[in-house]
């Protein structure tokens, strides 16, 4: 017999940026460094409370990792803040590959903070 207990199963949609202009835009409950690159190799995953769901974003392409760690590195990227991450552009490479360019925007929304610490309860 084991004493471990299963992972849970993975909860919440996916986001996939494809077409230049996608976006996802709601209240960060998350930063995570346990996203996973097309090759298995950790990387950044924000979990985003879009209001119709709880959406995760990947952040494995390059452009979208390098300003999470520097928005998250700055203590830009803190729960409960207002947050927007858009493809901007799609780069073509050589070889026919394509470089990602995003957009993250965060900001303070005190409305919503004042609603999740109303929640907060002692039990």
């Amino acid at each position: 017999m084991t004493n471990t207990l299963p992972a849970p199963p993975p909860s919440g949609a996916f986001a996939k940026f494809a077409t230049k202009g996608d976006k996802v835009v709601g209240h960060l409950l998350e930063v995570r460094g346990d996203g996973s690159t097309m090759n298995g190799e950790p990387c950044p995953l924000l979990v985003i409370d879009t209001g119709d769901d709880t959406v995760k974003i990947t952040c494995s392409q390059a452009q979208l990792w390098s300003k999470t760690v520097e928005l998250h590195t700055a203590g830009t990227l803190v729960p409960g803040r207002k947050i927007k991450v858009e493809l901007t552009d799609i780069e073509r490479r050589p070889n026919g590959r394509t470089l990602k360019h995003f957009a993250i925007d965060v900001k303070d929304d005190p409305d919503y903070q004042a609603k999740v610490a109303a929640q907060d309860e002692d039990f």
